[in-house]
């Protein structure tokens, strides 16, 4: 199977469970019952032997689940769910596992670990073409509206202090992204 075919199951898999609908606008179906209905109906139809890539990059959907569930409890989400970023612990793993530890009320003494040799790529000896350019286009803009509702859910775009580094890591779609030549 290549890469545009298990991407095209995957889709039409969110699809037939009504997660990508065209029936309602999606500012009235994002976050709507109906949503999560289609979001639980997508999950629970899900071939475990097919990973699916495509609904499990869908974070915001993810994430409002377990911000739901901290709220039943009575329980600030923000106060109880920390997400970090891959990127920030490949560039300053000390200062993330720092806040990790603070988070979850540990002391910090990084005399003892030191993580700046945290290396967060995927080892794997699989090997594939690179990604067809139209492929790229398309999966940018599927993800768009999720990515904005999960950057708006983290705190991006708030008025208020930003102390959890979300501010500014969603500007919106880039293009395609294009390899530079070096000489």
């Amino acid at each position: 199977m290549t890469f545009e075919q298990w991407i095209r199951v995957d889709i039409d898999s969110l699809k037939t469970a009504g997660v990508f609908q065209d029936a309602l606008p999606q500012q009235q179906f994002f976050g709507s019952p109906a949503e999560r209905e289609a979001w639980t109906k997508y999950q629970s139809h899900t071939d475990k032997a097919n990973f699916r890539g495509i609904g499990r990059s869908l974070y915001t959907l993810q994430l409002e689940e377990w911000y739901d569930g901290m709220r039943l409890i009575g329980r600030d989400p923000k106060n109880s769910i920390l997400v970090v970023r891959n990127e920030d612990m490949k560039t300053d793993a000390d200062r993330v596992y720092t806040k990790i530890q603070q988070f979850l009320g540990l002391t910090s003494d990084n005399d003892i670990v030191h993580l700046n040799s945290y290396d967060g790529r995927m080892k794997t000896h699989y090997s594939a073409p690179p990604i067809q350019e139209e492929t790229q286009k398309m999966l940018m803009e599927l993800f768009e509206p999720y990515n904005k509702r999960l950057y708006k859910l983290l705190g991006g775009g708030e008025d208020d202090d930003d102390d959890d580094g979300w501010k500014g890591v969603y500007d919106g779609p880039t293009g395609i992204i294009e390899e530079k030549e070096t000489i």
